[in-house]
């Protein structure tokens, strides 16, 4: 439990620690009052804190519960930020459609695609038995 922790906790750390940077330092970013990409608003922060407290803790596979505590930490690095400065800071474009974001997007992104190849994989490999 306390790697899984640990992976949340490295994961607010570091985005904030680069936001701070990239803030300082005058780099350019933009600040938005989204969730990820900038979409979304506070309550659906609120619902992604939700599911994850009440379906993380139920799948036991390493992969999937890797990406809860990925999830769990980009929301965690966000909500905070929001909840301090009153906006996100996201210093990464996505080229040719306009998105932007930040290490705690990446975090949720990278959590989601976790959970979901191992559901897809489970799901293939019990419908075979």
């Amino acid at each position: 439990m306390r790697h899984k922790v640990a992976i949340a906790a490295a994961i607010v750390c570091l985005d904030w620690l680069v936001k701070w940077w990239v803030v300082s330092s005058g780099e350019f970013h933009i600040r938005n009052t989204g969730v990820s990409f900038g979409l979304g608003g506070p309550g659906l922060v609120m619902l992604g804190l939700a599911v994850i407290i009440i379906l993380g803790y139920k799948d036991k596979r390493v992969w999937s519960e890797t990406g809860w505590w990925l999830m769990l930490g980009g929301i965690t690095a966000n909500l905070g930020e929001r909840l301090i400065m009153g906006g996100i800071s996201d210093y990464m474009k996505v080229p040719l459609i306009g998105l932007w974001f930040n290490l705690a997007d990446a975090a949720i992104m990278l959590g989601c695609i976790a959970i979901l190849s191992t559901r897809g994989y489970n799901n293939r490999h019990e419908n075979n038995l």
